[in-house]
């Protein structure tokens, strides 16, 4: 009996020719394979003390939406291109959430942290979570990249 490779979904590359040519499955499966590239991004740009603030998978999904409808003006023709432009879309929207965030719509000035608020707030102190170390996260970050890569490896159905 042969084996089945785990991964058999087409890569960006045989994708992206296609969904410029209309290919409207094609269009689908490129941005599906974009999304744990997208994830990764997005966590990596979202400033560590405003991830609280943040979810990356909205800015994903935001980032998604706006290639999707600007997908007619992509003008590039190779997977390093498609991901720069995801990529340059991605880092737009951060910019532009921070830039707002700070910019006072949420007033994070007036934000007081649950230790500091401990008396105002009875359980505060319990709901603090303790800060991660430096290793801490470096060790997530790697196990997050680790998952992504088997998430990959998966059948489309098997992922979901």
């Amino acid at each position: 009996p042969r084996v089945r490779p785990m991964n058999t979904a087409p890569s960006i590359s045989d994708l992206l020719p296609a969904a410029r040519q209309g290919n409207r499955d094609a269009l689908e499966k490129l941005f599906l394979a974009s999304v744990p590239y997208l994830h990764l991004l997005a966590r990596s740009r979202i400033e560590h003390g405003l991830q609280a603030k943040f979810d990356g998978s909205d800015l994903v999904q935001q980032t998604l939406m706006e290639a999707y409808r600007a997908f007619h003006a992509f003008a590039g023709g190779t997977e390093a291109e498609w991901l720069a432009w995801l990529r340059g879309i991605l880092a737009h929207n951060a910019a532009d959430w921070v830039r707002e965030y700070r910019a006072g719509k949420r007033q994070a000035r007036l934000e007081v942290p649950l230790e500091a608020g401990r008396d105002s707030f009875p359980g505060a102190a319990s709901l603090a979570a303790d800060a991660s170390s430096p290793s801490r996260v470096l060790l997530r970050k790697e196990q997050e990249l680790r998952l992504a890569w088997a998430l990959d490896q998966l059948l489309p159905d098997h992922r979901e």
